[in-house]
């Protein structure tokens, strides 16, 4: 589930994983929206894969 300005919240119970995210500054990048979440979320599923 995202959110307003970047959050995330994602829950996998197949890995028995929650990734949160919450920034404590908002971006504003007009209409293209704010990709730091998406990092984090790549860099937990890239761990399990290892």
């Amino acid at each position: 589930m995202g959110g307003l300005g970047g959050s995330l919240v994602v829950i996998d119970l197949d890995n028995r994983v929650t990734v949160a995210y919450a920034m404590n500054q908002m971006l504003d990048n007009g209409s293209i929206g704010d990709d730091r979440a998406l990092g984090l979320l790549f860099a937990v599923h890239d761990g399990l894969l290892s």
